[in-house]
């Protein structure tokens, strides 16, 4: 978009294109080496740790020989798009944009075993994946079953095989 060799300066180039000057000089700085095993070191404790904050893994960062500061290993930590998981505020509010289904067993009386049933599929984060725990749940009772997963797809798959054979 900007050619620095057109007799047009690039300051009327950037203008016509309505951007701001400093966006056309800005050049990001490539990650240093340090940095990139400090934030495979933060990926390794984050894992272990998922509840630890800049201050914690600054400390565990500490033990094991790297002289790192909390601000650069928050700074590091926004990068990777990692924070610590913690019970938040407000966590009751519920977003307004959100659509809310309407309960359907309110009216309905449960008066034996195998008349309702609940499946749940989430994912748990592991070193090699993830874990895919599938839980199932009727009236009066209850079948837990652990299955390690690659893909998505193959829990939507094992979602729909529950959904056909139990419903």
């Amino acid at each position: 978009m900007i050619d620095r060799g057109h007799l047009l300066p690039v300051a009327c180039q950037a203008e016509l294109l309505q951007i701001s000057r400093s966006s056309v000089y800005y050049t990001a700085k490539p990650v240093s080496a340090g940095d990139l095993e400090l934030m495979r070191e933060i990926d390794r404790l984050h894992l272990d740790f998922p509840f630890a904050g800049a201050r914690m893994l600054r400390g565990l960062l500490r033990r094991k020989g790297h002289e790192v500061g909390r601000r650069h290993v928050a700074t590091l930590m926004r990068l990777m798009g990692i924070e610590a998981l913690y019970r938040k505020r407000s966590t009751s509010r519920r977003n307004p944009e959100h659509p809310v289904f309407p309960y359907l067993l309110r009216n309905l009386a449960i008066e034996r075993p195998n008349h309702v049933w609940c499946a749940d599929i989430t994912y748990i984060p592991m070193r090699q994946g993830f874990l895919y725990l599938r839980d199932r749940r009727r009236s009066e009772h209850r079948q837990p079953n652990a299955a390690r997963a690659v893909t998505g797809s193959q829990a939507m798959s094992a979602f729909s095989h529950l959904v056909r054979t139990n419903f």
